[in-house]
């Protein structure tokens, strides 16, 4: 960079097993991350980094509930075989999510 100009960087880090959107103010992360839980076991997933109101939902092939949906930790049961995608959307627009195998 000449000495006369200037410029501003930005990077991202990816945290291997979870993928992070957010709107720049917050940085989620879901721990277990990737965990293969069989039918009918439960597994306690918590969200650190967190800005307001976290919801929890999921997604994908298999099938499954989170109690309760909203709050920093839930608790997930899985009832059928599949890919599970979990979510954590904040109420400041961040979302993470992982895969339950």
């Amino acid at each position: 960079i000449e000495s006369d100009r200037y410029s501003t960087f930005f990077a991202t880090a990816t945290i291997p097993g979870s993928t992070d959107t957010d709107d720049g103010n917050t940085t989620l992360s879901i721990s277990p991350s990737n965990p293969t839980i069989a039918v009918n076991a439960t597994q306690v997933f918590s969200v650190s980094g967190s800005s307001g109101t976290v919801t929890w939902n999921i997604s994908g092939t298999g099938s499954g509930s989170v109690s309760p949906q909203t709050g920093t930790s839930t608790t997930f049961k899985r009832t059928t075989a599949g890919s599970i995608t979990l979510t954590a959307s904040d109420s400041a627009g961040g979302s993470t999510s992982t895969t339950i195998n």
